[in-house]
């Protein structure tokens, strides 16, 4: 029986392959992991078995990528929820009655994101790997990174 543990803290340069990489050792099904990212790293990873999901909620303070990460018994019910929420948030990003889609809608926010940063002083870049996976869920943050001029 699948069963979801819920991440948070998760850094937004990581990606599917740094939650694998953590849960070595743990059967994680193709399609199981879902990075949500946003302002608390969240994502969902569906485990194969309950002996595996209590394994992963021992590594529970670890770190992927020098972040520490909780982890907490979810519910596909919660992640579809959380995916289904955070997409609607995405696709409403145009001004009403533009008729503006979610990727034109999202790749204006990027722009606008670009020029600020371009115009703050700072030099900036926009992680790469922000965006959607194929599967529609949400991946990374979109905010730029700073660097000291």
């Amino acid at each position: 029986m699948a069963v979801v543990i819920r991440l948070l803290g998760l850094p937004f340069i990581a990606g599917p392959v740094d939650i694998r990489h953590f849960f070595t050792g743990l059967t994680i099904p193709d399609g199981g992991v879902h990075i949500i990212g946003g302002e608390i790293g969240e994502a969902f990873i569906i485990f194969a078995t309950d002996e595996d999901a209590r394994r992963a909620i021992s590594r529970s303070g670890g770190f992927i990528k020098d972040s520490s990460v909780e982890l907490f018994l979810s519910s596909k019910a919660e992640m579809q929820k959380t995916i289904e929420m955070k997409r609607t948030d995405r696709v409403g990003r145009g001004r009403p009655g533009s008729g503006t889609s979610g990727v034109d809608s999202l790749s204006n926010f990027i722009e606008s994101v670009k020029e600020e940063a371009s115009n703050s002083g700072y030099g900036s870049s926009i992680n790469q790997d922000a965006g959607f996976h194929t599967n529609g869920t949400g991946h990374g943050n979109l905010r730029p990174r700073k660097t000291r001029p």
